[in-house]
């Protein structure tokens, strides 16, 4: 389940729509520098 980065990613709380691109950005990138950092 890969997303493209330029869209926006968007969920439904309540009626309002939240954005959380940068939150999926910011854990990707804690992911990937986790990884990273043990494997290297």
């Amino acid at each position: 389940m890969l997303h493209h980065f330029d869209d926006d990613l968007t969920i439904q709380y309540g009626d309002l729509p939240v954005n959380i691109t940068p939150l999926f950005k910011a854990v990707f990138v804690n992911i990937v520098a986790s990884r990273q950092a043990r494997c290297g």
